[in-house]
């Protein structure tokens, strides 16, 4: 049986709070399907995501900030655990999850829900005065 160092048990910890961080993250945006549906979302392989999620892995800066963005939560909180996990302050939870299901979207639908938001928001305008 090999020993492992101080160093070694620190970064096998840390991989799999990674996990769990990343676990929850998942859980509380909503996402679901498969791991590699889930990893389309975060421009990741299913496998990498798998990794991940067993906390044999961790990902990239890129792709950790990627992963972050698209869950809408801190970075600092998904690699290190402090600080909040939502970065962007949610304080309307009907922002938050028209976000969060629109992120879930393909990109042809996000831009088509967009083009309506802002025929909508046009419509909400008062008239110009000439």
């Amino acid at each position: 049986m090999a020993i492992m160092g101080r160093k070694q048990t620190d970064e096998v910890g840390e991989y799999v709070e990674f996990a769990s961080r990343l676990k929850l993250a998942v859980e509380k945006s909503g996402l679901s399907g498969n791991q590699n549906k889930i990893g389309d979302q975060f421009g990741i392989t299913g496998a990498f995501y798998g990794q991940l999620l067993k906390g044999s892995k961790l990902p990239s800066t890129d792709k950790a900030i990627n992963i972050a963005v698209r869950l809408g939560i801190s970075i600092e909180w998904l690699m290190t655990g402090r600080g909040e996990m939502d970065f962007l302050g949610w304080t309307d939870p009907t922002e938050k999850e028209i976000f969060l299901l629109l992120r879930a979207l393909p990109l042809e639908y996000r831009e088509e829900i967009l083009r309506l938001i802002r025929a909508t928001a046009k419509l909400q305008e008062p008239p110009q005065e000439v």
